[in-house]
C-alpha cells in the first residue's frame, strides 16, 4: 500500500507513463487501476518478453489494445528487440515539448517518463535496453528493483524505475499464470496447484506429449530430471517446481501465451 501511494505522488511529476507487461499473459500482467493515476498523461504500453509468447496473438494482443487507444509495442527488453520504436515515439514526444517550450521563450525543455510494472515484468531490463548504460540491476528473481532511480537516456529525456507493485486485485484466476511468468514469489506457492490449473486450461496442449494426466506427465518428468526418492518413487512436488521453473524461463516450450484477446471478445458480446 506504501508503495502504491507512493507510485501515485511519482505519477504526478511526470510526462509519460510506460507499463511494462509480460507477453505471455497481457491482461494479467497489467495492473486495472493504473489508467485511474494517469489521467492527463501520455500512457504507453510494451508487451516484454515477446520472444517467449505466441507471435500470432501477440500481434492480435497489440491490434487490440491499440483500438482501447493505448499505443502498444512488442519488445524483448534483454535482447534489446524492440526497442527502437518505442525510443523513436518518445523523442518525439520531446520533440513536441521543444516546439511547445521554444513558443513560450525557453530552451530548457524535458521529458520525464516513469517505468511500471509488476514485478519481474522486465521493467529494469528495458530501461537498460533503452538506456543502452546498464546501470540498472536485473535478475530474474521477483521483486529485485529496491527503490527508485533516474536514468538519462538522451539530453531531455529521462526515464525513472520503479519496484513492482503487485495488485491487490490479483485473483485466482491470474495468480497461476503470474506464478508461471516469475512475477510472483515462487518459493511461497504450492507448484502442483499451480500445475493443476494450467493443465486444465491448456490440457490438449502438445507440450503434455500425449500423457493420460498432469501426474502421468510429471512421472514421466521427473524420471527425466532424476528425482527419486525412497523405493524408486519419483519426488513429483520437486518434479512439479523445477517444471514450472523451466516452464517460465522457455526451456521446455518456447513460446507460450496464456490469454488470448478472443475471450474478452466472447465475454463482451454475450
Amino acid at each position: 500500500m506504501k508503495a502504491y501511494h507512493r507510485l501515485k505522488e511519482l505519477i504526478k511529476g511526470v510526462d509519460v507513463v510506460i507499463e511494462i507487461r509480460d507477453g505471455r499473459a497481457p491482461l494479467s500482467s497489467g495492473n486495472e487501476g493504473l489508467e485511474t493515476l494517469c489521467q492527463n498523461k501520455k500512457l504507453l504500453l510494451l508487451l516484454n518478453k515477446e520472444d517467449l509468447a505466441e507471435p500470432l496473438y501477440t500481434e492480435k494482443w497489440i491490434n487490440y489494445f491499440n483500438r482501447l487507444g493505448r499505443k502498444t509495442f512488442a519488445v524483448n527488453s534483454r535482447a534489446k528487440t524492440g526497442i527502437k520504436p518505442v525510443l523513436s515515439f518518445l523523442q518525439t514526444i520531446l520533440e513536441q515539448r521543444k516546439i511547445d517550450i521554444a513558443s513560450k521563450g525557453r530552451k530548457d525543455a524535458r521529458v520525464r517518463v516513469i517505468v511500471v510494472g509488476i514485478p519481474n515484468a522486465g521493467k529494469s531490463a528495458f530501461i537498460n535496453a533503452i538506456s543502452k548504460r546498464g546501470q540498472v540491476k536485473v535478475g530474474k528473481k521477483a521483486g529485485l528493483t529496491r527503490g527508485e532511480q533516474w536514468i538519462k537516456v538522451s539530453e531531455g529525456l529521462e526515464l525513472l524505475d520503479t519496484p513492482g507493485i503487485l495488485p491487490f486485485s490479483k485473483k485466482e484466476t491470474s495468480y497461476w499464470k503470474l506464478a508461471i511468468t516469475c512475477s510472483v514469489n515462487r518459493e511461497k506457492l504450492e507448484p502442483l496447484h499451480i500445475l493443476e490449473q494450467f493443465y486444465n486450461a491448456f490440457h490438449s496442449d502438445p507440450l503434455w506429449y500425449g500423457a493420460a494426466d498432469l501426474y502421468s506427465f510429471l512421472k514421466k518428468k521427473g524420471v527425466d530430471y532424476s528425482f527419486f526418492i525412497k523405493g524408486g518413487e519419483i519426488d513429483l512436488e520437486k518434479t512439479a517446481r523445477k517444471f514450472l521453473q523451466d516452464l517460465g524461463e522457455g526451456k521446455v516450450k518456447e513460446r507460450l501465451t496464456l490469454e488470448f484477446p478472443e475471450d474478452i471478445t466472447h465475454v463482451m458480446t454475450q
